[in-house]
């Protein structure tokens, strides 16, 4: 005997607990932490050295599924902490009575705190058969501005959307990229 999913009954359950007509809100908080460590040469001594970094960040989103459609809009914004190695460069010191010089290459500098003010507006949908988020974001520290658009196309073993194209953008830079991704599953509330 074949044995058959439920997943054919989820209408239904869902609309147990809320109406098909009505709006359905969605809001949290979010944080994370990591650690990093810094290699750089000291301006001061020329000696290498190092330093470990706590980067974090706290945020907070509010989203809405309107009735009927199979989408997600959110806004949110997200305040991080974070760090920048120092530029790669060669230093040399002076040169004292005839001595050989022995320049050396690396991060020149401690690394610095880079702080960003994040506001964003993203939608996530599911059309045919593919996954589509594009998040439109804006740095109130440095005034930046980014847009991200993955496309989700393909299909992992337990057929979920799990990798695809990317497009990416800023107005600060000018920058345009494209990329392949494979990996995280696609998901409204992802």
């Amino acid at each position: 005997m074949k044995k058959k999913g439920l997943l054919q009954y989820y209408p239904e359950f869902k609309s147990l607990y809320w109406s098909p007509n009505a709006w359905k809100y969605v809001y949290g908080i979010e944080g994370t932490i990591g650690h990093d460590n810094y290699e750089f040469i000291s301006m001061n001594t020329l000696e290498e050295q190092d330093q470990d970094k706590t980067p974090w960040a706290i945020g907070g989103f509010l989203g809405a599924i309107p009735p009927g459609l199979n989408a997600l809009f959110t806004i949110g914004g997200q305040y991080q902490n974070a760090y920048k190695a120092a530029n790669t460069q060669t230093i040399c010191p002076a040169s004292t009575a005839g001595n050989p010089v022995i320049s050396k290459t690396g991060a020149i500098g401690e690394p610095s705190s880079q702080q960003k003010h994040l506001l964003y507006v993203e939608d996530r949908t599911e059309l045919l058969t593919l996954g589509l988020s594009i998040r439109i974001s804006h740095d109130f520290k440095d005034g930046d501005t980014g847009i991200d658009f993955p496309v989700y196309i393909f299909r992992n073993k337990k057929n979920n959307l799990s990798g695809g194209l990317r497009m990416g953008w800023t107005d600060k830079t000018h920058d345009t990229t494209f990329g392949v991704f494979i990996g995280g599953d696609f998901s409204l509330f992802q």
